[in-house]
C-alpha cells in the first residue's frame, strides 16, 4: 500500500494525539498529524546507513519507537508516491510475488522508491522478500523488527547485504524527548526533566517514558486504576465476570502479538451484549477489533503485557491457565509466535500449555507447521540447557584446535 500525504483536520489531529500519547501502536496518520517527537540523530543515522546499503534494518525491544521512527524517516526523506508499506507476507511464494510486483513498480516509476516492512512474528518469508528487493538498484528497503525476531531470523551478511540500526533508550535521549514534549506544551505534571526521570526510575522503554511525561502517571499505574474499577463493577454486578475474562484472555494473547477469534471466544464465554463490551474496551483504550470485526487484540504488546500481569494471579488466576484457554481461539496464523514467546518468557509455567496442545485441533496447515516449529525450538532449547557443560567443553576443544591450526599456518 502507498504511504501518501493527506490533510488531517484539527479534530482528527486531537484524536490522533490523544491515542498516540496513550501508548497505541503507531500508524502513518500519527506522523501526518505531527504528533511524534523528531529523533534527529536516529534519522541521520538511517540516512547514512542507506548510503552504505540498500537495506536498513531497525531493531530493538518493543516500545522503543521503531515504527514511529521508520514512518517519520519515510516522510522526511522520500517524496509522495515513492513510499510503500508491505502489509503482510504470507509465505516464501507470496514474498517472491510481492518482490516481482514492487520491482515492476520501481521500473515504471524510474526513480528510487522506499519499501517499508514492519515485521510481525507471523510474517513468514520476510527475509526472502528483503533478499529479492535488495538486488534492485531503484529500491531502498527499510525494515523494523523486534529484537527477538531479528535474532531468530539469523540474517547473515552473505545472504543479505544490510546495515543495522539498533534502538535503545537512555537518559540523554530521554532529556531530548522531554524538551521536545515541553516545546509542544504537553507535560502536565513534571516541572523538570529530573523530576520526570526520577519518577520513571531510569529503566523501561521510550513508550512508557512518553506516557509518563504526557499523562502524569505511569502506564502501569493508569492501567491498574482501570482494572480495579472494572473488577469493582464486576463484583457489584455492573459488569459480568465474562467481560473481565475476555479482557484477560485477549491481553495474554496480545502480549505476544497474537489475536483472538471473536465468535468462538464469545460463545465460549457466553458473553451477553458483546458489541457493547467491545465498545467499552475500545473507549477505555484497552482492546480493539480488526478492520473486518472478526479478531480482537490489544493496542500495543507492552500495554497488553501489563494488563495480563495485573489480571493474573498465581493462586486464583494463573497465567498458565489463561494461556491454555487462549490456545483454541488464537488466530491460526499467530499460533507459532504465541507459543515461541510463551516457551521463552514463561519457561516454568508451560506444562499446562503443553498439555493443551495434545487436544488442540487446528484447521489450517499454517497452525500445524507453527506448532511443530515451536516444539522443535523448545526441544533444542531444553537439550542445550541440559547439556550446557558438555557443549561448553566441546566448544572450547574446537576453539583450541582451530587456534592450533592457525599457529601451524603461521
Amino acid at each position: 500500500m502507498p504511504l501518501e500525504e493527506q490533510e488531517i483536520d484539527a479534530q482528527v489531529k486531537d484524536e490522533l494525539s490523544d491515542e498516540f500519547y496513550r501508548g497505541i501502536s503507531a500508524r502513518y496518520e500519527h506522523i501526518l498529524a505531527d504528533v511524534d517527537v523528531l529523533r534527529h540523530k536516529n534519522l541521520q543515522e538511517i540516512a547514512k546507513k542507506f548510503e552504505e546499503n540498500r537495506v536498513v534494518i531497525i531493531h530493538g525491544a518493543s516500545g522503543q519507537g521503531k515504527t514511529t521512527l521508520a514512518f517519520r524517516y519515510l516522510r522526511e526523506f522520500f517524496s509522495d508516491k515513492s513510499r510503500f508499506k508491505v502489509q503482510l507476507i504470507d509465505s516464501r511464494k507470496h514474498a517472491l510475488s510481492i518482490a516481482t510486483a514492487i520491482g515492476d513498480k520501481a521500473n515504471a516509476i524510474g526513480m528510487p522508491i522506499a519499501v517499508y516492512l514492519d515485521v510481525s512474528p507471523n510474517d513468514i518469508g520476510w527475509t526472502e522478500l528483503v533478499k529479492e528487493l535488495s538486488t534492485h538498484r531503484n529500491i531502498r528497503v527499510l525494515v523494523t523488527v523486534r529484537e527477538e525476531d531479528f535474532r531468530r531470523a539469523s540474517i547473515s551478511g552473505a545472504e543479505i547485504q544490510f546495515s543495522g540500526v539498533e534502538l535503545t533508550f537512555n537518559r540523554i535521549e530521554a532529556q531530548e524527548i522531554y524538551q521536545s514534549l515541553t516545546n509542544k506544551k504537553l507535560p502536565a505534571e513534571f516541572l523538570t526533566f529530573e523530576e520526570a526521570w526520577n519518577k520513571f526510575g531510569g529503566e523501561g522503554p521510550l513508550m512508557e517514558f512518553v506516557y509518563l511525561v504526557t499523562q502524569g502517571n505511569s502506564l502501569r499505574e493508569r492501567l491498574s486504576q482501570q482494572i480495579i474499577r472494572l473488577e469493582d463493577e464486576a463484583r457489584t454486578g455492573k459488569l459480568s465476570d465474562a467481560t473481565i475474562e475476555l479482557l484477560k484472555l485477549a491481553s495474554v494473547a496480545s502480549a505476544f502479538e497474537s489475536r483472538l477469534q471473536i465468535r468462538p471466544l464469545v460463545q465460549h464465554l457466553a458473553l451477553t451484549a458483546p458489541k457493547r463490551t467491545f465498545e467499552l474496551f475500545e473507549k477505555e483504550y484497552l482492546l480493539r477489533l480488526s478492520e473486518d470485526g472478526s479478531l480482537i487484540q490489544g493496542l500495543h504488546p507492552i500495554r497488553s503485557a501489563i494488563l495480563a500481569d495485573l489480571l493474573s494471579d498465581s493462586t486464583f488466576s494463573p497465567w498458565s491457565e489463561s494461556a491454555s484457554i487462549c490456545l483454541p481461539f488464537i488466530f491460526e496464523r499467530d499460533v507459532e509466535s504465541f507459543l515461541l514467546y510463551a516457551f521463552s518468557r514463561h519457561r516454568f509455567e508451560i506444562e499446562p500449555l503443553l498439555n493443551s496442545l495434545t487436544s488442540y485441533q487446528p484447521q489450517q496447515w499454517t497452525a500445524i507447521a507453527g506448532v511443530t516449529r515451536a516444539l522443535i525450538w523448545l526441544g533444542i532449547k531444553e537439550y542445550a540447557e541440559a547439556n550446557k557443560q558438555l557443549l561448553a567443553e566441546i566448544y572450547q576443544d574446537v576453539g583450541t584446535g582451530f587456534l592450533s591450526v592457525l599457529d601451524c599456518d603461521i
